[in-house]
Formats: C-alpha cells, sequence, structure tokens
C-alpha cells in the first residue's frame, strides 16, 4: 500500500492509536496480489509486435518492436527472448523497462543461415504475473553473390588498313565480389588486340586494337570476355570498321627520351584520330596538305603538359629521325671568382656557375661522339653583365662517364671581340640585347644584356672569326618593350651570319589586339584565341596557356593557316577520342597565364624556327601576353 504523508501533530496518544488503527484495516482490505492502486484486478501483460514479419539477408541482422500492454496494475520491468529459430539464426533478447511500454529484440542471420521461412516465438516474462508470446515471421533469402560488366568507351572504332586505335575496357562490379577478372579477347583474322592483363585487378585498362593493311575493308566485332572465381562470366562487343588505307604520305614521329603518354592525328579537315606508339614511334599517314599532331605528357604529380601542331604536310617530316645516344660527363672550372659568371655548353648540355659556390659540373645529355665545348666568363659584379673571357674547344669526345675542364687562364681562353648592332624601328622602347653560338654540333648562349639598355646601337660581344670555321653561325638578338612597367607586349628580331661584322636589325611593330576567352569550361575548358594577322608575322605562331598543374601550347604554321588574314583558333575538343582522359585538358576555374608569340621571317617555311639557319636570316617575333580564368 502507498504510503500517505501526513503532518506529525501534537496529539493524545490515543489519538494515535486510534489512527494506526484505521490504516491498518484500510491495508487489510487490499488484494495480497495487487502491490498498487488498481483495486482487486489480477497483474498481467500481453505483448503484441510492431511487425508480424522479419526478412534478413544471410549475414545480415534486424530487430522487432514488442509492444508491452500492462493489466491489474503491474509495472515492473519484463524481459523479452526468441524461442525456435531456424538454424543459423541467433537472437539477442531485450527487455521493457519498469513502467515503459515497448522494447526491441535483435535477430540475425548468419552466412550459412537456412534459406526459407520460419515461425519463432517472442516471450515475454516478469516476476509476479504469467508470461505473454507473440508469434513473428521470419524470411530468410540468400546473400548477394555480386559480379561484373564489361563495356568499351568508345564502343565502335573505325581503323585504317595498317594502323591502329584504342578504346578502354572498363570492368564494373557488383557488392560484393571485388576480385581480379580475367579478361580474353576474340578477333578477327589480322586484326591484334594488346594491353589486356592477365588479370585486371583495377576499373580500366587502355586496349589497343591493330589492323593488318591485309584485312579486307569492312564490319567486324572483338568479343572480350571476363571470368572470376565465384560469379557469373560476363562480355561484350567492340565494333570495328576496317576502311581502305588512301593513298598519302606516311610519318613516324620518334620521342627520344621524353615519350608522350597519348597522341593523335587530324588529316585535313578530317576527325582526330588516336595513334598508338611501339617504342617511343608512331606512325601514322597524312592524304591532306595539312596536318594536325596532338601529344600529351605526364610531367608528374598530378601535372600534365599537351602540346598540339597545325602543320602542312612537308613540315610533318621535320620530327622524322634518329635518336640521339646521350652520355654522361663530368667537369670542372679553372679561374671563376667572386662575383663571375660561368656559361658552360658541352653538346645538347648547358649550365651556369656562381663565382664562390663550386667549381664542379656534370651533364647527362651529351650526344657521344665529337662536339663542341664552349664556355664565356661574365662580370656580374656591377650589375650590368660584362663578358670577359671566352673558352672554345673543337672536337670534344670525352666518352661516357669521361671528365673535361672549362681552363679560362689556358690557351683555350681568348678575349671577345666586339661588333655594333643596331635596330632599326626601335623609337622610344627600351630593350636588351643577347649573342650566341650556332655550330653543327652545339647551341650556346655567349651572354644576354640587362632591360633597359638605351639603344639604339649597342656594342655586343662575340667570338672572333679566327675562332670559327664553316657551317658556324653567330646571333645577335634584340628584344623591347614600350615600358618596363608593362612587359604585356613586346618585340623582338634576331639575325644570323657568319661573317664577324656590325650587324643592322629591324623590329617588327607590336602585336595587335589578342582577344583569349574560354567560350567551353566542360568537360575541361578550352581556350580560344583570335586576332588580325599581321604581315610582318605570317611564319608560324605559338600560343601557350599555363596552369600550376596544367600546360598548353599551340603551334599553327602559314603551311596550314594560308593566307587568311584573321586568326580565330580554339584549342581541340578530344574528349570523343580513344584513349583521351579529360582531366588532361586545362582546368576550369583555376587562372592561366597566356602567352601569343607570332614570328615572321623572309622566303623560310619553318615549324618551331625556320626549317634552316643560314647567313643573313632575320626572324622577328611579336609577342602579347595575359591572364584569364576560365
Amino acid at each position: 500500500m502507498a504510503r500517505p504523508s501526513f503532518a506529525v501533530l501534537r496529539r493524545p496518544a490515543a489519538v494515535g492509536i486510534a489512527v494506526v488503527a484505521a490504516l491498518a484495516a484500510a491495508c487489510s482490505s487490499d488484494s495480497p496480489s495487487d502491490p498498487g492502486d488498481g483495486g482487486g484486478d489480477t497483474p498481467s501483460i500481453s505483448i503484441t509486435l510492431g511487425s508480424t514479419v522479419l526478412t534478413l539477408q544471410q549475414g545480415a541482422d534486424g530487430t522487432v518492436t514488442v509492444n508491452l500492454t500492462r493489466a491489474g496494475g503491474f509495472s515492473g520491468a519484463v524481459n523479452l527472448a526468441v524461442e525456435g529459430l531456424p538454424s543459423g539464426v541467433t537472437a539477442t533478447g531485450g527487455s521493457i523497462g519498469a513502467g515503459a511500454s515497448s522494447g526491441t529484440v535483435s535477430i540475425a542471420a548468419a552466412a550459412g543461415a537456412t534459406v526459407g521461412s520460419a515461425t519463432a516465438t517472442i516471450r515475454a516474462t516478469a516476476s509476479g504475473v504469467a508470461a505473454a508470446t507473440a508469434s513473428v515471421g521470419l524470411q530468410i533469402t540468400p546473400a548477394p553473390t555480386g559480379g561484373f560488366s564489361l563495356s568499351t568507351a568508345p564502343a565502335a572504332l573505325t581503323i585504317q588498313q595498317g594502323s591502329s586505335g584504342q578504346t578502354t575496357l572498363s570492368v564494373a562490379r557488383t557488392a560484393p565480389f571485388t576480385g581480379a577478372v580475367q579478361v580474353g579477347a576474340a578477333a578477327p583474322s589480322g586484326v591484334t588486340v594488346t594491353g589486356l592483363a592477365s588479370a585486371i585487378a583495377g576499373d580500366d585498362a587502355a586496349v589497343g586494337v591493330s589492323v593488318d593493311s591485309g584485312v579486307a575493308p569492312g564490319s567486324y566485332s572483338i568479343t572480350f570476355t571476363g571470368s572470376a572465381s565465384g560469379v557469373a562470366d560476363a562480355a561484350t562487343t567492340l565494333d570495328l570498321t576496317v576502311t581502305a588505307a588512301p593513298a598519302g604520305s606516311d610519318f613516324t614521329w620518334g620521342f627520344c627520351d621524353d615519350v608522350p603518354i597519348w597522341l593523335a592525328v587530324k588529316d585535313g579537315d578530317g576527325d582526330w584520330t588516336q595513334v598508338v606508339g611501339v617504342g617511343g614511334q608512331f606512325s601514322f599517314t597524312v592524304t591532306s596538305d595539312r596536318v594536325g599532331v596532338a601529344a600529351v605528357w605526364d610531367a608528374g604529380g598530378g601535372e600534365f603538359e599537351t602540346t598540339v601542331w597545325y602543320l602542312g604536310r612537308a613540315e610533318a617530316s621535320l620530327y622524322i629521325g634518329t635518336c640521339p645516344s646521350y652520355q654522361t660527363v663530368n667537369g670542372t672550372v679553372v679561374g671563376l671568382g667572386l662575383g663571375q659568371l660561368a656559361n658552360i655548353t658541352l653538346s645538347q648540355d648547358a649550365t651556369t656557375l656562381v663565382g664562390g659556390t663550386g667549381t664542379t659540373f656534370t651533364f647527362d645529355r651529351v650526344v657521344a661522339g665529337a662536339t663542341d665545348f664552349f664556355a664565356s666568363l661574365v662580370d656580374a659584379s656591377g650589375g650590368v653583365p660584362t663578358l670577359q673571357t671566352m673558352f672554345f674547344q673543337r672536337d670534344v669526345d670525352p666518352g661516357p662517364g669521361g671528365s673535361v675542364t672549362v681552363d679560362f687562364t689556358g690557351p683555350d681562353a681568348f678575349a671577345p671581340t666586339t661588333i655594333n648592332v643596331s635596330a632599326s624601328n626601335l623609337g622610344t622602347d627600351v630593350a636588351a640585347t643577347a649573342a650566341s653560338l650556332l655550330t653543327p654540333t652545339m647551341g650556346a648562349s655567349i651572354i644576354t644584356g640587362a632591360l633597359p639598355t638605351g639603344g639604339p646601337t649597342w656594342s655586343v660581344p662575340v667570338v672572333p672569326q679566327g675562332r670559327l670555321r664553316a657551317g658556324d653561325l653567330m646571333s645577335v638578338a634584340v628584344t623591347a618593350v614600350a615600358s618596363v612597367s608593362d612587359p604585356t607586349r613586346s618585340r623582338a628580331t634576331v639575325k644570323y651570319f657568319s661573317t664577324v661584322a656590325d650587324q643592322n636589325l629591324t623590329l617588327g611593330p607590336f602585336l595587335g589586339t589578342v582577344t583569349v576567352t574560354a567560350p567551353t569550361t566542360a568537360p575541361y575548358a578550352r581556350f580560344r584565341i583570335q586576332y588580325a594577322r599581321q604581315a610582318e608575322y605570317m611564319g608560324h605562331v605559338l600560343m601557350s596557356f599555363g596552369q600550376p598543374t596544367r600546360d598548353v601550347s599551340m603551334w599553327l604554321t602559314d603551311d596550314w593557316l594560308g593566307a587568311a588574314s584573321d586568326l580565330d583558333i580554339t584549342f581541340p575538343d578530344f574528349s570523343s577520342v580513344a584513349g583521351w582522359l579529360d582531366l588532361w585538358g586545362p582546368q576550369a576555374g583555376v587562372s592561366a597565364t597566356w602567352v601569343v608569340n607570332a614570328n615572321g621571317w623572309d622566303g623560310l617555311p619553318g615549324i618551331i624556327g625556320p626549317d634552316s639557319f643560314v647567313d643573313g636570316l632575320e626572324v622577328r617575333s611579336g609577342i602579347r601576353f595575359g591572364t584569364i580564368v576560365p
């Protein structure tokens, strides 16, 4: 019986005895089975379930909500248990706390639980009341085994006889399968499939498809079939169209020690088509008088470089040649003091040493065989570099691992001679000068001036005539800007000569207005360049865009552009070309520095420069740069 509360009053003892007696009489009238205030009902419980059916996959678990109804004043805690579970199924009993009206039980099916239907009993028990039960139906379903599917992108290739293409084979796995997939290819006779690893552990594989020249034009298919342990096989089909090889020029572009990871060719106004290289050699056929070539290099660390060439057919032959054999050579400098710089060139390698920081160097791009060896000693202590001494040796062959010595105090050292270099059309611009030496085996910088250096006439150091041979060329250059505070516009000219004499150079005009936009930013940014071409710069134009992890360059020659008065070019859309990955392209939302460099010369076609440097050749450049956020 609940204990009543009452105030303690000062009353006669007889009155207190009467109160106690009355209370005792009241308690004696309550039911001995009901400690609460529910009158005379018998305490009891009953249960119902939130759901009468529980479905479980093998290896999964679930819960059942148990709703409790109390009667007869019962308010105690109730224990829950599950009985009659099928094989492989277990339960964790729960409880319903005192005064609470619901609780849960957890039921789990092991990976090997018997599949099918069963009925279990949930039993609720508590002290002082009869047990209550309810039935729950169990549906045990098989666990998924997973699997995989195969697909190719693109799903169809068109390849000329004697050529090749590429597609990406993708493996899409369904949980819980995560294993390796063995893939084989069934191809028509004369068609070779490469790039299929014995087991594809990842999601994609670059697959090359080569068509022999004897395969008849027509429609074919290649079936890829994959198999893996514990799951069903899967297959996909690649449609192949073989076209007749057109008459045209065959080219092989060779890359020696810096091979691109992807290359594509555009024949005239046709579509871009991937060319798969072998051993750094990329072979293709051109039927048009114009050809585009695009290549991507992985620079490491998530950086990628892309170059696109737009050329005439004859210019495409400039990349055909043999790869030189390089060797490593160590060197030492004698006579280099504080405040001096030593500019050193051996074969195709060059370096600069600063006096006081060391006197040794190592070259690893020295072409095997006899080569020329040149160095200049420059005094930089006065702020404006001054050439003091030259060093020149001919037909040096140090051999692999050999050594060379630059001795600015020895018999191969000599004083430079100077010539006067003047620049026409300089106006009020500020300019810098430079001089270089070009021999059949070496190209070396002699000295570069500092801005501003005045003008329009400069005294420039060059190699004395007596040190030169037939086939050697000197060059002098002038680079000018309208203002040191605004170098976004510049112009330059370089002139080649074989006889040491004063030289007059003529600067071209500043490049006109250049409009750079990014009309498309997905799946990657595509830059567009527009400007009116100028007669002085009709040879070729270089356009480059630099981002922290993406570099893009485009070369266009006049053989591609023809006599067009306006240039309007957009970085190509490669997204549908085999093998291309959109992540290689320029990034949207990332600032890019752009440079447009237009070049011209008289009478000589070219790609990166004139195809032959000759006595009297002068090359002019107009340059603009800026920034853009695509």
